[in-house]
C-alpha cells in the first residue's frame, strides 16, 4: 500500500538503507575493521517496516490504525539524519587524523605593515 501512495518515499527509503550499508562497509574496508551492517539506525526503520507488513495481516478494521505513507515517511527522516549524521562525523574524524580543517573558516590573517 505504501508503493501505490508514495513511491518516492519507498525509493528513499530503500536508497539510505544501501547508503548506509555500502559507506560502512567502505570504511570498515579502508579502517581494516570488521564489518558489521546492522546497526541500530537501520535495525529501527526495519523493524518499523516489518512491523507495517505484519500490521497488514491483521483484520482490516485494525489496518486503518496503522498508516503505511506516515510509517514511510518516518523511516525516511530517520534514516536521512543518520546519513547526514555519519557523513558530518566521518568527515571530522577524517580531518581530525589528517590534521585538516573542516567545517571552519580560518581568521584572515592581518598584514602588518
Amino acid at each position: 500500500r505504501a508503493f501505490a501512495a508514495s513511491p518516492r518515499l519507498v525509493f528513499w527509503l530503500l536508497g539510505l538503507a544501501f547508503l548506509k550499508l555500502v559507506v560502512h562497509l567502505q570504511l570498515a574496508h579502508i579502517c581494516g575493521e570488521a564489518y558489521r551492517p546492522w546497526r541500530r539506525t537501520l535495525l529501527l526503520p526495519a523493524l518499523l517496516v516489518s512491523g507495517g507488513v505484519a500490521a497488514g495481516a491483521l483484520p482490516s478494521r485494525l489496518q486503518a490504525l496503522v498508516d503505511d505513507g506516515l510509517l514511510c515517511l518516518t523511516c525516511v527522516v530517520l534514516l536521512a539524519v543518520s546519513c547526514a549524521h555519519l557523513a558530518v562525523g566521518a568527515s571530522r574524524e577524517l580531518a581530525e587524523v589528517l590534521g585538516q580543517r573542516v567545517f571552519s573558516i580560518s581568521p584572515v590573517a592581518s598584514k602588518a605593515s
